[in-house]
């Protein structure tokens, strides 16, 4: 390989698997083209697109000012999110991976700051950072879905989790936002085509059960990761038989953990699905998964927990609209207090 190749070869090659995304990718894109880390390339698979997002591509080059060799389309029969972001792991040249969907967005010190972490804690394989949750047009919300005002992260100090820690406290809450080592992602086998949820977090677990390796969160790389009708959370009675294969996939490290921790999980799990449910007007299914999430692990009935932006959802769901406001000024009140 000649001189001129190796200085073209980038640290990061961001991966952003794309179908159906027509109305979301150039913002996506936009914020990639605004990294101030400049040594990455960005691979976009389209997964078979039927919308406008094919055409968005073409028009890649023309919009955002990414450098030939800093942008690659790739084409593939539709495979889903895993397939294609495994064919754009085979494609990339950088030594650090990193991972963006097509619905979401990079603040644009995301990459330096990630790329740091890394560089800081040589015994992590993983970097993830704090996210903000959007909605479709871009303004931030909460797990309720309404939206709030934004307002700067509180101080928060660099964590690293092992693969149980992992698995209790979700720091990667999306595969957008991620950067692993190149040769740590291949010890762990990629993303797993058959799962059709908990992919990420599946292979993330992999890796740091693989090769007894850390994940970094990094507070000061933050996310925007979009929540939408179309995504597959929406779905969760899919999300629940896709967590039971998860499950199978990880019987060393549950083992390992301990009964009260595997409890605590699966307990935040039907916390999680409660939410979406509600979320969803499924009121049945929400009720039923938030009183089984309070058996396995009790403290989710407290304030501030995931347990409680359910029990929350599924008030908003039921009560009256005014009295419903009511409770919700309230709440946003008690929290600006603390």
């Amino acid at each position: 390989m000649g001189l001129e190749n190796v200085m073209h070869i980038p640290r990061v090659s961001i991966i952003m698997p794309a179908h159906n995304v027509e109305d979301f990718i150039g913002e996506a894109i936009g914020s990639i083209a605004a990294q101030a880390f400049s040594s990455f390339e960005l691979i976009i698979v389209d997964d078979a697109s039927t919308d406008g997002t094919a055409e968005v591509l073409r028009k890649a080059e023309e919009l955002w000012p990414l450098r030939a060799e800093q942008l690659r389309i790739i084409h593939q029969a539709n495979g889903g999110a895993s397939s294609a972001r495994n064919k754009g792991v085979a494609e990339a040249q950088g030594a650090l991976l990193g991972f963006i969907d097509a619905d979401d967005r990079w603040s644009p010190q995301t990459l330096a700051h990630l790329v740091a972490a890394l560089d800081a804690f040589p015994e992590s394989d993983i970097a993830c950072p704090l996210y903000r949750r959007i909605n479709e047009d871009g303004d931030e919300v909460n797990y309720l879905g309404e939206r709030v005002d934004p307002r700067p992260l509180r101080h928060a100090e660099t964590r690293q989790f092992n693969a149980g820690e992992t698995l209790i406290s979700t720091p990667a809450q999306s595969a957008t936002g991620v950067i692993v080592r190149r040769e740590a992602f291949l010890a762990g086998g990629g993303f797993d085509t058959a799962l059709k949820s908990n992919n990420d977090v599946d292979c993330w677990l992999r890796i740091l059960w693989t090769r007894q390796s850390m994940l970094v969160q990094c507070p000061q790389a933050v996310v925007d990761y979009r929540i939408r009708p179309a995504q597959i959370t929406s779905d969760v009675r899919r999300m629940q038989r896709g967590h039971a294969q998860f499950l199978k996939n990880h019987q060393p490290l549950l083992r390992d953990i301990g009964l009260a921790a595997r409890l605590r999980h699966l307990g935040l799990v039907r916390a999680y699905w409660a939410l979406l449910a509600a979320r969803h007007g499924d009121l049945g299914s929400a009720l039923w998964y938030w009183f089984s999430a309070i058996l396995l692990f009790p403290g989710l009935a407290l304030p501030g927990t995931l347990g409680s932006s359910a029990a929350f959802a599924i008030a908003k769901a039921v009560l009256p609209t005014l009295f419903w406001q009511w409770i919700s000024k309230l709440r946003r009140a008690l929290k600006r207090k603390n």
